[in-house]
């Protein structure tokens, strides 16, 4: 990181844009935060609000969290201060000056002011420098966008904005604070994306150049913060238009490489009328309708991307598909798209360190998108015993998959069908139709007291009566299914 010009062509000089009655934003009202407010204001020091608070503030929307920086303490006054209330302090952060004081509950982090200077030529080459008597302004003069390099004076509730970022909101830019913001911390770019989905902010010509420029420099950043990131940017209003930028500028390559390579991918078949990577944003775009859950988005995302690995060409139409298929002389064309999609999202999600759960989640979204359509409560319990608790996620996706391929010609008629399956899971729900082995009348213990050994017989005669259910939930008694368990096996001794 590197302490040079940082000029933007805005005003730099101190700004007090307006007075905010902060008593009117709830998180600045939490016992716990105010009491650390009063500790430190008590011992000395100037506290201010920073960051994504006074943004949010200004946009008119509630934050979610307060950051607190305080000036004219030492670190040793700071983490005495806090120590003389009843909660936790935490000093977790000292070469960077942050504390984290945790009460009730509630976790606000108080950080000292700070600098970073340049070292080396690389982006990692820096050193920070932790000093409480620099000003606020010092402050943030090393922060990374103008929105976002702001504070506001606790006591008189003055807003700071030497970078103009009050003006920027109010028309929707978003602007580095410095020429080398992205190059300080490649992070960044991937904040401007979720600022940009988020907000809506339009990302200024200069600050996409940077974007660019630095984009390869995450190919060094630890995974989990990129996996942070993407997540913000997945929960985000419009994630699909952070994922546009992000290939606009050709950050995706860095980030997402899988989806990069579908970018521009010509599908070459008339059902599918747009390039594969509009199709994967559209998508996206509509699931995002739908749902703000990050891991559905994330899938809807990715559940295509198998697609050049698995394509063959039709020798007759010259089009393209997107499954196996095994010819008269024994060869094989392709593969199924969802099956290598499933693998290459595995490796892509491990990669970027998501936990074993989420992995297997979106990964599964992914394997099962093309399931079959169903039209009846039969269909809808062997889907639901098929996919478990994917099953309404996988509508999800589906409503968005037909949705994006344009002027598919009988797109409105599986529209229709999404409907009806939505309708049978419903009523297979509401009338607790059995869908799996967890809701037979009978389980092993009751086939054991029926005379039946222990052993892995039990679960294949458990798993022949739950098919069996599912074909007619009316034999699901429990003499019913003792009496199709004999049938179906040797008759237990008695």
């Amino acid at each position: 990181m590197k302490e040079t010009n940082r000029s933007t062509g805005l005003n730099q000089k101190f700004v007090q844009i307006k007075s905010i009655d902060t008593r009117k934003v709830k998180m600045l009202q939490d016992r716990t935060i105010t009491d650390a407010i009063s500790a430190l204001q008590n011992a000395g020091g100037n506290v201010y609000a920073v960051g994504g608070y006074v943004r949010d503030t200004l946009i008119g929307v509630e934050p979610k969290d307060v950051d607190l920086l305080v000036t004219n303490l030492g670190a040793d006054e700071v983490e005495s201060a806090l120590e003389k209330l009843h909660g936790r302090v935490d000093y977790t952060g000292k070469s960077f000056g942050v504390f984290r004081y945790r009460n009730r509950g509630v976790e606000v982090e108080i950080a000292l002011p700070r600098q970073e200077i340049s070292t080396g030529t690389s982006h990692t080459d820096f050193n920070v420098r932790v000093d409480h008597t620099l000003s606020v302004e010092d402050d943030l003069y090393r922060r990374d966008f103008t929105v976002n390099a702001m504070a506001i004076q606790i006591d008189t509730n003055k807003v700071i904005d030497p970078f103009c970022g009050e003006s920027d909101i109010h028309n929707k830019i978003l602007r580095c604070v410095s020429l080398d913001s992205l190059s300080e911390d490649p992070i960044r770019i991937l904040r401007a994306l979720v600022l940009h989905s988020r907000y809506g902010f339009t990302v200024t010509d200069e600050t996409r150049f940077h974007m660019t420029a630095n984009a390869k420099n995450l190919e060094v950043e630890a995974p989990e913060r990129i996996q942070y990131e993407l997540d913000k940017l997945m929960e985000s209003k419009n994630p699909a238009a952070g994922i546009r930028l992000a290939h606009e500028t050709g950050v995706l390559r860095y980030i997402l490489p899988e989806v990069a390579d579908c970018m521009g991918y010509d599908q070459n078949n008339p059902h599918h009328e747009q390039e594969l990577g509009n199709h994967l944003i559209s998508v996206l775009e509509r699931v995002s309708e739908k749902t703000n859950d990050p891991d559905i988005r994330m899938a809807a995302l990715l559940h295509d991307i198998g697609k050049p690995k698995s394509a063959w060409v039709d020798p007759e139409t010259g089009s393209n598909h997107f499954y196996e298929k095994h010819m008269d002389d024994g060869t094989i064309l392709g593969a199924d798209h969802e099956t290598v999609g499933w693998m290459m999202s595995i490796e892509l999600l491990r990669r970027l360190k998501y936990s074993n759960d989420r992995v297997r989640r979106i990964s599964d979204l992914v394997k099962f998108h093309m399931y079959a359509p169903f039209t009846s409560p039969k269909g809808a319990r062997k889907f639901i015993n098929r996919v478990g608790e994917y099953a309404d996620d996988l509508l999800i996706i589906r409503w968005g998959d037909q949705g994006g391929k344009s002027s598919y010609p009988t797109r409105d008629d599986e529209m229709f069908n999404l409907e009806n399956e939505a309708f049978l899971l419903e009523k297979v729900r509401d009338e607790s139709q059995p869908t799996d082995v967890s809701q037979l009348a009978i389980n092993g213990n009751d086939l054991i007291q029926a005379g039946y050994p222990q052993g892995p017989g039990i679960g294949k005669i458990l798993n022949a009566l739950t098919l069996a259910v599912l074909d007619r939930p009316i034999l699901n008694e429990p003499e019913t299914l003792l009496e199709l368990a004999a049938e179906a096996h040797d008759a237990p001794p008695r």
